[in-house]
Parts: C-alpha cells; sequence; structure tokens
C-alpha cells in the first residue's frame, strides 16, 4: 500500500501507511548491542589485531560487495555480472552463518575472532567456497561476487576467513537509503527499520566504524557512491574492474539486459536501465528528516 500511494504522489498516505505497517508487525532488535560489538571492533588495538585468528589460505577470485540494504548493491552486483568473468552469487547469508559459526565457538561476538581455532576457520572456509563456487561448477578463472547487505558483521568474518578476498563498498545518500529502508517491506525480524531514529543510528554506525575497521584489518577495499555509479557509470566502474584485475566490458553498462534473476526487493529495478530515479527520493519526504541527517549524507 506504501509503495502504490508513493507512486501516485500522495506522500503523507504512504509515510503514514508504513508506519502502521512496522508498528504492527515489527520485532524488538538489539541496535545498541549490534553498535556497541561494532565500536568494540574498531577500537581494536594493535596488539588484539595480532591475535585474530586467520584462516591458513587466501581463497581466490572471490570478491564482496558490502553495503546497507537498499543502498544500491543489487543494481552494482547486477552490473558487474554482466561481465563475462563475473558470477553474481547474491546474498548467500553465509558471511553471517560464519559469523555465528565462529561467536559460538568463540564464546561470543566479536570475541570469538580471538578463540576460534585455524582448523575451524579452514573447516568455514572450505564450506564458503563448495557453497559458492564448487557446488555450481564455477571455473576457477571466473570472479564470484557475494553481495552482503548487513556489513556491520562481515568485514571481520572476510579477514578471518577469507583472507585477500577483494572488498567493494558502496554507500548512498543517507536520507534516500532511509527512506527506502522504512517504505518497503522487509523482514519484520529487522526490527531496526521501523522507525527513521534506529535507522539513523546503524546508517551513522556503518559510516563511522566500517571503514575504520577494514582499514585495520587491512582488507583490500574499493568504496564508490551510488549517485556517482548512475551518473557515471563507466567512469566509476572501470575502478572496480581494475581492483579485480579484470579488462572493461561495456556490457556492464546495461544491467537491464542482463538475463540473471535477482532474488531482492531490487528485482524490479535491475530491470530497468540505470535512472536517477531513486536519487533525491527523501525530499517528498522532507518534513520527516531534522538537521541530525545532514552531517550522514
Amino acid at each position: 500500500l506504501s509503495k502504490c500511494l508513493d507512486a501516485q504522489g500522495r506522500y503523507t498516505e504512504s509515510w503514514q501507511a508504513a508506519t502502521t505497517a512496522h508498528r504492527e508487525t515489527a520485532k524488538p532488535f538489539a541496535i545498541d548491542l549490534l553498535i556497541a560489538a561494532l565500536k568494540m571492533t574498531a577500537e581494536i588495538s594493535t596488539s588484539e589485531l595480532r591475535k585474530i585468528r586467520r584462516a591458513s589460505a587466501s581463497i581466490p577470485r572471490t570478491a564482496c560487495i558490502l553495503g546497507m540494504p537498499r543502498s544500491g548493491t543489487s543494481v552494482l552486483e547486477q552490473m558487474l555480472d554482466s561481465h563475462s568473468q563475473i558470477v553474481g552469487r547474491g546474498e548467500s547469508g553465509l558471511p553471517g552463518e560464519i559469523g555465528d559459526a565462529i561467536a559460538k565457538q568463540g564464546g561470543g561476538w566479536p570475541v570469538g575472532v580471538l578463540n576460534v581455532t585455524v582448523d575451524a576457520l579452514n573447516q568455514l572456509q572450505a564450506l564458503y567456497r563448495g557453497s559458492l563456487r564448487t557446488a555450481v561448477n564455477i571455473p576457477d578463472d571466473i570472479w564470484t561476487i557475494d553481495k552482503t547487505v548487513f556489513p556491520q558483521m562481515q568485514p571481520l568474518v572476510i579477514a578471518c576467513v577469507l583472507p585477500h578476498t577483494k572488498v567493494i563498498r558502496i554507500v548512498r545518500d543517507a536520507r534516500d537509503n532511509a527512506v527506502s529502508l522504512f517504505l518497503n517491506n522487509l523482514a519484520p525480524s529487522w526490527g531496526w527499520t521501523a522507525s527513521l531514529n534506529s535507522i539513523s543510528k546503524l546508517l551513522k554506525a556503518e559510516r563511522q566504524y566500517v571503514p575504520i575497521i577494514c582499514e585495520k584489518l587491512k582488507l583490500d577495499v574499493i568504496s564508490l557512491e551510488f549517485e556517482a555509479l548512475v551518473a557515471a557509470p563507466e567512469a566509476t566502474l572501470r575502478p572496480v574492474l581494475d581492483h579485480l584485475g579484470l579488462p572493461w566490458e561495456a556490457a556492464c553498462l546495461r544491467p537491464d539486459l542482463n538475463p540473471r534473476i535477482v532474488q531482492t526487493l531490487s528485482n524490479e529495478q535491475v530491470r530497468r536501465p540505470l535512472n536517477a530515479n531513486g536519487i533525491g527520493r527523501w525530499q517528498n519526504y522532507e518534513d520527516q528528516f531534522d538537521a541530525s541527517w545532514g552531517a550522514l549524507t
């Protein structure tokens, strides 16, 4: 209903419909605990960093897209999957499951990375590679892209289990990101999407801590903005392919022609040519945002 009202330009009614839906379906979410774990990871000392267990070997031709939900991860993945030497594997869910396994063996998150055994990390890496590559017969010379949309945990998982994995981080205007999160029907268990206050908290934490975590863990990261990808797709995407050591292919500019099925809320958007329809959308709901959001854009 909210989506239909938004399409008709009935923005006040659209926001109210989403507010009602959240009130009736949202479940509690321990957002403060998540942010505390993220902050703890970002503030880890150099001496503690040396104690983090890591898998014995690197995992070749594997990349992860890190981005908040509704930040442009799906269209970026679809563009990269259009390259002849890349296969997009969607949201595998494995990084989250691996994080849970590390926490279970190591006594919690994020401290589990100090206590988990190297053998366990090697087994988790084999599980990851087997599920994302071997099980679907992806050749060794082809890259796989894993789109992870809950990046608060994944950088540490990547460092421990998937050493030397290439990371592509995408960000979007915080207000546009927030509108898309609030107005869409995400899983009710994602209670943090039920209010702009909690969305703001997590967006702020992601932007403050994830770059620090990636730098401290020495992850091989390239960052881009969704707005730049839309405005200048070739100039924005070429460095990403360089990051993977791959040549440019013009097919990447037409994700709408990619026959691959996208099983996310963005499945309709990726069927259209690149467009700026979602950029500045927050202005339709300007009265919902206070001045504090300006620092997040």
